[in-house]
């Protein structure tokens, strides 16, 4: 029977459909099984490399990790005896489950809030503020990635808490149960044995116990959440409101609560006097929803007496939240404490510690002989496994203050950690704040944790990279911030009404109001800095010396792989961000897309030449598609009029009699416009703009004046300087300079010209500069030929001795006018007779310090004139104090050996 033409047709058309849909789909779906299969395979780690994966683990805690014997000496466990168990658990794994849970007992056993394992599932959001250098053992990639994904299906029927405990007032309380137990577990608790076993002994012996804490009232140690990992069912027994009560309820749960939305920001008027503030996290994601409105709130409480700030239960995120929109709204002017970071030596986070401190990982340094107090509270500092310690200076500058001027008091608990640990550290140093509550929770001075990620199964693990010490020493996770008022929560507090509403208010707020109420709280323990200080510790944050005065040289251009390579990020290291900011334009515009090591070299040279560099590198480090050109710079002036190191500028040049003013990129991005006014003979006025060309050349043009003097007369000049390097640490120049000059003010000036070729050479810890040229006095008068030659050798003699030896030279017709031998510039002398055809010099200084800031120098000096006909010998003594970051106050006596000559200094002034 024949078909219908439209059956015939519609059949065709299902055949159609079949061959060129369905059955690609079907092939497509087979396919996809199959890979997924085979990517389900491939996760099943073998045993070899689930053993490597631990053993890599193991040897990168073993060589980086700052606090193994912090925790042997506070709890007695050693982290080396711990790690067999969960060894063995993790090479023997069934199950993706139970290696997984091996490292995190690995983890644990550290023993630090900043110690474990990354959740698979916040893996990016855990790495997102990190760069590709700073994550180890394996790179971020889509391997990594996909890795964790596959993790986080594996594991996401996992088991939950049925309750959680909180230690209170010595004894461990119930402050939260599952629902599916509700029954069985009531809330307040008071446990006083589990499993049979008094609850303090079995927390003590407990291997697995999580990170501990110390009473510091009772002695003991203790845990936030009881210890039951392995347990399946657990008997408590204990009390609740005086009547005995025992249970038995199971440890996990298959379903999984989420925690109640607080607001992290709640700010409200206690009284007409006393203003709140809660935050309960420094979040860096918080910032854009609570920075408006905490600054707001403040404004308006400007007025109050008493402002209470409550970060209980804040366990960190970014300093930035409470420096700049906590702190720095509430201060009249900055405040500075010192703290120190120390690390493992020859370790990755040695790299890390680099890579983050960039120049300051030489300058920061400080010996550590000078803190013997350190010997009694870590030994392992004196080791050659830790490193010279580093000043780690915390800070905060007036962000638009509001102009409060009451009494502040930080609420704080044992949960107060890391970054809210660091604004604890800092309120109980400056004394910006009453520091009230329990000690807190440590570990908050340093540089954020490394991440490592495990080369098989691409778990990603953190641990802490730095051991901070506060400005006395204490390493802060040893000993946390102690609080200036001591109190301690009641058990109803974490889970009765109080516990969600501050209308209600707790025992410790309650405690802070009533001490307010009655005039009975206690001063803030700590200090502000001096004017003196903050200007020295905040203005030398840059300093372009080191601790003891001798230059460093950061290592030039570094290559990397095949040339030419593209450019896809640019880093300056060493600068405050305002002047970082205006180096990056001028990087890219001169690299371009493509660079070679001959440009990177030109570009370092260029750099080298801007006067206000101490020091420049510029290398390259490998990102994903290209390369990162990253700019290293000790400064020695500033780039900006920025107030902390303008004002140590400031307190430099006063010293030195003389007014100095520097503004930045007014005609380009690193040009500069400095004016100097002297205050003090010879008081020199000059006005001068410097700015680097484009090959590696040096450009300054200088207008001056010295008004009448006794032993050069009254002298102005213009002055054009160009510098060129032709190779690293090699530059040549010349100098053309018009001057006039007269005797006295009723003198005719007169006119002068000179040019002169330069060439200096500098390595670490050694200058020298030579000078020739000619000089020419009035329209018809003689050329004068002039040279000088001037050189500076600097040593360290061990950690805490040094020596330096300068010695100039020169020579100019004595017929020359005086005001020529201005052109000679020696930067250690000028010539006590300005007549004078010859003139040598040389100066030898030793320095011992003693302690951490005092130093003796002995000072010995030699000068010689042809115009005085004999030697001059000279020497000094000197008596000083040096801050940490290279401000130093000395007084200084000197004598003429062969004269009567004698000279009394007291001065500030900036390293040696």
């Amino acid at each position: 029977m024949c078909k219908p033409r439209d059956m015939e047709a519609g059949e065709r058309s299902s055949r159609l459909l079949v061959r060129r849909i369905v059955l690609p789909g079907i092939v497509f779906g087979l396919l996809v099984l199959v890979c997924w299969q085979q990517a389900a395979a491939a996760w099943q780690l073998t045993e070899e490399q689930r053993r490597r994966d631990f053993d890599v683990l193991s040897a990168f805690i073993e060589a980086n990790y700052p606090f193994f014997h912090v925790k042997e000496r506070l709890t007695g466990q050693d982290w080396s005896a711990m790690a067999e168990e969960p060894r063995g658990d993790a090479v023997h794994a069934a199950t993706p489950g139970e290696f997984y849970r091996a490292v995190q007992r690995l983890m644990m056993a550290l023993d630090n809030g900043h110690s474990n394992v990354i959740a698979p599932q916040q893996l990016l959001d855990n790495a997102s503020g990190y760069d590709s250098r700073r994550i180890f053992g394996h790179p971020l990639d889509e391997d990594v990635v996909r890795s964790n994904q596959w993790w986080a299906e594996q594991l996401q029927n996992g088991r939950w808490p049925s309750f959680q405990t909180r230690y209170v007032n010595g004894a461990y309380h119930v402050v939260w149960v599952h629902p599916e137990v509700a029954a069985q577990v009531p809330l307040g608790l008071q446990i006083e044995r589990i499993d049979g076993r008094c609850v303090h002994d079995y927390v003590q012996e407990a291997v697995w116990r999580g990170t501990s804490r110390w009473d510091y009232v009772r002695e003991r140690w203790y845990v936030r959440q009881l210890p039951v990992a392995g347990a399946t069912v657990v008997q408590l027994q204990g009390y609740l409101g005086g009547e005995p009560v025992t249970v038995t309820v199971p440890t996990t749960v298959d379903t999984a609560v989420a925690d109640p939305e607080l607001p992290n920001l709640q700010t409200t008027m206690l009284s007409d006097t006393t203003a709140y503030v809660r935050i309960r996290s420094f979040n860096a994601r918080h910032l854009a929803n609570d920075a408006p409105q905490l600054r707001a709130f403040l404004a308006a409480a400007a007025e109050a007496s008493h402002l209470i700030v409550d970060i209980r239960g804040n366990g960190g995120g970014t300093t930035t939240y409470w420096r700049r929109h906590l702190v720095g709204a509430l201060i009249p002017g900055p405040l500075f404490v010192t703290n120190f970071v120390t690390f493992r030596q020859g370790g990755v986070v040695e790299h890390y510690v680099r890579d983050r401190l960039g120049p300051g990982y030489d300058l920061l340094a400080v010996g550590r002989q000078h803190y013997p107090q350190w010997a009694q509270r870590a030994p392992e500092l004196f080791s050659e496994d830790f490193s010279e310690p580093r000043i780690f200076p915390s800070w905060a500058w007036p962000q638009d203050p509001v102009g409060f001027a009451g009494q502040i008091v930080l609420l704080v608990d044992d949960d107060v950690f890391s970054a809210a640990e660091n604004l604890a550290v800092f309120a109980k140093e400056t004394g910006w704040a009453v520091v009230a509550g329990t000690t807190s929770g440590g570990d908050g001075i340093g540089f954020d944790p490394v991440y490592f990620v495990l080369p098989y199964s691409h778990l990603m693990v953190r641990m802490p990279v730095v051991m901070g010490m506060n400005s006395t020493g204490d390493i802060n996770e040893q000993r946390p911030t102690q609080p200036d008022l001591w109190l301690e929560y009641a058990p109803a507090d974490l889970y009765g009404p109080a516990a969600q509403s501050i209308a209600i208010p707790d025992s410790m707020l309650q405690a802070v109001l009533d001490a307010i109420a009655e005039d009975a709280l206690p001063q803030a323990s700590g200090s502000s800095p001096s004017l003196l200080g903050w200007v020295g510790e905040l203005g030398t944050l840059y300093a372009d010396h080191s601790r003891y005065g001798l230059p460093r040289q950061l290592p030039g251009v570094q290559s990397w792989g095949p040339e030419p390579w593209h450019v896809e990020a640019v880093a300056v290291f060493g600068l405050d961000s305002h002047s970082a900011a205006l180096i990056e334009p001028l990087v890219r515009q001169n690299l371009g897309a493509k660079v070679t090591q001959k440009d990177l070299l030109t570009l370092e040279q260029q750099l080298q030449m801007f006067w206000s560099y101490q020091h420049v590198s510029v290398s390259v480090r490998p990102l994903e598609a290209g390369v990162q050109v990253v700019v290293q710079i000790l400064p020695g002036q500033p780039l900006v009029l920025w107030p902390p190191r303008t004002a140590a500028l400031l307190t430099e040049e006063l010293t030195q009699g003389r007014l100095r003013l520097d503004v930045a990129r007014p005609f380009g991005p690193l040009s500069v416009v400095s004016a100097r006014w002297g205050i003090r003979p010879p008081s020199v006025r000059s006005v001068a703009l410097t700015m680097p060309g484009r090959a590696a050349l040096w450009q300054n043009v200088e207008l001056g004046f010295i008004p009448h003097e006794e032993w050069g007369g009254s002298q102005r000049w213009l002055r054009g300087r160009l510098r060129q390097h032709i190779r690293p640490y090699l530059q040549v120049g010349t100098d053309l300079q018009w001057m006039q000059y007269r005797e006295s003010d009723t003198a005719a000036w007169q006119s002068a010209v000179a040019m002169k070729g330069t060439a200096q050479w500098y390595a670490p810890g050694t200058s020298l500069t030579v000078e020739a040229g000619i000089a020419r006095a009035g329209d018809g008068g003689q050329l004068l030929p002039l040279a000088a030659v001037h050189g500076v050798r600097s040593w360290k003699l061990g950690s805490s001795t040094s020596v330096q030896v300068a010695a100039a030279g020169g020579w100019l017709s004595r017929t020359a006018p005086s005001v020529l031998y201005w052109t000679l510039e020696p930067p250690l002398f000028r010539p006590e007779s300005m007549r004078a055809a010859q003139f040598g010099k040389a100066h030898v200084e030793l320095r011992q310090y003693f302690g951490s800031m005092l130093f003796a120098g002995v000072h010995g000096q030699w000068l010689r004139t042809d115009t005085e006909g004999e030697s001059l010998l000279g020497g000094a003594l000197e008596l000083g104090a040096a801050t940490p970051l290279g401000l130093e106050v000395s007084l200084r006596y000197g004598r003429r050996l062969n004269g009567e000559e004698q000279l009394w200094r007291l001065g500030t002034s900036f390293g040696f």
